[in-house]
């Protein structure tokens, strides 16, 4: 499995997980800054691995561009909107990670959209963000 770092222009690295690129599609906020994620798992875990008491997060449904808002905390999510909001997730196997994982876990506005996304790709399983938050919360705690 490939680990890419992410790197601007002039070869710095910008991003690991955690991007400073406005350009990914999910945000978090950690240490007081706004932060950038590839997938959705990015937001619901890195918020918890930073120890952010809590994490305003961000992102659009992935099928629908509706915008989806929630906060992180470590103890599991607060004032999720949509509350029918729903999570896709990907098994991690394969050469580059981004492919295989953070391009296909992506946030829903209802489980019934997330249940489409899995119809189309039978690797993928939908979750409720909750569930996700969990399993980013045991993700985090390797950390």
């Amino acid at each position: 499995m490939s680990f890419d770092l992410e790197t601007d222009r002039r070869g710095r690295i910008i991003g690991a997980g955690v991007s400073l690129n406005d350009q990914r599609p999910h945000t978090m906020q950690l240490q007081g800054q706004r932060r950038y994620g590839w997938c959705a798992m990015d937001v619901l875990m890195f918020p918890v691995v930073f120890k952010e008491p809590t994490s305003t997060v961000t992102s659009r449904c992935a099928a629908t561009g509706e915008p989806i808002a929630l906060t992180v905390t470590p103890d599991g999510i607060r004032d999720q909107s949509p509350a029918t909001a729903s999570v896709t997730i990907a098994p991690a196997t394969g050469a580059d990670i981004r492919e295989v994982f953070c391009n296909r876990v992506n946030l829903y506005a209802t489980a019934q959209l997330a249940d489409t996304a899995v119809a189309r790709d039978s690797d993928l399983a939908a979750c409720t963000v909750d569930e996700a938050w969990a399993i980013g919360k045991r993700l985090a705690d390797l950390f």
